[in-house]
């Protein structure tokens, strides 16, 4: 991850009613250092105010502690109180700031845009390795010899003899296979970042690669993730990945196939399996 170098702070932060509170209660000028601190990581991580380990690890309250070297049971209070006064919120896992855009390094964020073809590169690289894990699949030491052909002759026996390597054509069909999986993959990658403003997980893109592996459903996966942001909009509650997964798992067990399957039956208000729509700006932060 390509992090800021600054961040910026209100000069009349100290001024606010929610911080006041904060430093009213026990513990609370500890709370207020680690709110600060927090912010400072999210500048670091460079994720739209995500809270994050490495591209695909989220920071954990005890990872937390250890990092600000603070007590557990002050980051956990502390985190509860963020969450009650709206100044952070939870996403598939991951703590995020509540309107991060008031925080930006503006200027950082521009530079970091320059970068920001390099962190996708990597990223691809390492789904890669993922992927190419996921779909290992070892070949048995049947396909390490080669199947015996034999062609009959006119005289009826069978002494012109072709050997066939076995490994070899399976080798071929699993790259064709890998490839079209890892284009697939992509594709829903690409919706998956436009719908949640970050990148897949890794136990995501598995419980992706399962489904793809039962059959050609990409452009499912693509209408639900789609789906998922619609409802988000419309019922103003923040719906993660596991709420597109038990979409598709409902769909899956009706034999659904393709979005006009779930338009054709259900009635489902059509998303479309564009995955190029822009991704909607974070609320604004305010202390109110």
């Amino acid at each position: 991850m390509a992090g800021l170098t600054w961040i910026k702070l209100n000069l009349d932060m100290f001024d606010n009613k929610k911080i006041k509170q904060i430093r009213k209660m026990p513990g609370g000028n500890d709370m207020v250092l680690f709110w600060v601190m927090l912010l400072t990581l999210a500048g670091k991580s460079n994720s739209q105010g995500y809270i994050l380990f490495t591209e695909n690890i989220a920071y954990t309250p005890e990872m937390l502690a250890n990092e600000f070297d603070m007590e557990l049971n002050t980051v956990k209070m502390a985190l509860e109180l963020f969450s009650r006064f709206n100044m952070i919120s939870v996403k598939e896992e991951t703590i995020v700031i509540t309107g991060w855009s008031e925080h930006q390094n503006i200027e950082g964020m521009e530079r970091a845009k320059v970068l920001a073809n390099e962190r996708v590169k990597r990223h691809r690289e390492n789904k890669k390795k993922l992927l190419e894990a996921a779909q290992g699949e070892t070949c048995s030491a049947d396909c390490n010899v080669t199947e015996t052909l034999q062609k009959p002759l006119s005289n009826g026996c069978e002494t012109d003899i072709k050997k066939i390597d076995i490994r070899s054509k399976i080798e071929d069909i699993k790259k064709d296979r890998l490839k079209d999986t890892r284009n697939e993959l992509n594709l829903i990658e690409h919706a998956y970042y436009n719908t949640f403003y970050r990148q897949m997980t890794p136990v995501y893109v598995k419980n992706t690669l399962d489904i793809l592996h039962k059959g050609d459903y990409t452009e499912l996966i693509i209408h639900a993730i789609n789906l998922t942001k619609l409802r988000t909009e419309q019922q103003k509650k923040e719906k993660g990945f596991k709420y597109t997964l038990s979409i598709l798992e409902s769909w899956i067990n009706k034999g659904y196939k393709n979005p006009e399957d779930v338009q054709r039956n259900e009635g489902e208000l059509k998303t479309g399996t564009d995955s190029s729509n822009i991704p909607a700006a974070y609320k604004p932060f305010e202390f109110e």
